[in-house]
């Protein structure tokens, strides 16, 4: 399966556009993650987080690279699954 298919059975994907909503209507744990210097300035902005808002369980910045955007999503899928292999 490949890891965005693991995105879209896995978890919850959630769009906010910047423009039109404010960033304290986000729950607090996507703001950290936000702000962590994680990511650059540039979208998508993807922060992956358990069911409950308790959790990161990984985020993926924007790449423009395609291997190395693949890699990122390659480890987000891993996480995901061992996430899920956990019983979080």
């Amino acid at each position: 399966m490949a890891a965005i298919d693991e995105l879209k059975t896995k978890t919850v994907l959630v769009y906010v556009d910047y423009k039109t909503e404010k960033r304290d209507t986000l729950p607090q744990i996507v703001r950290e993650a936000l702000s962590s210097g994680v990511f650059g300035k540039y979208v998508p902005m993807v922060v992956i987080t358990d069911p409950d808002l308790k959790a990161v369980i990984c985020n993926i910045p924007m790449e423009s690279d395609s291997r190395k955007r693949k890699n990122l999503y390659r480890e987000a899928k891993k996480k995901i699954q061992e996430w899920a292999k956990a019983g979080k």
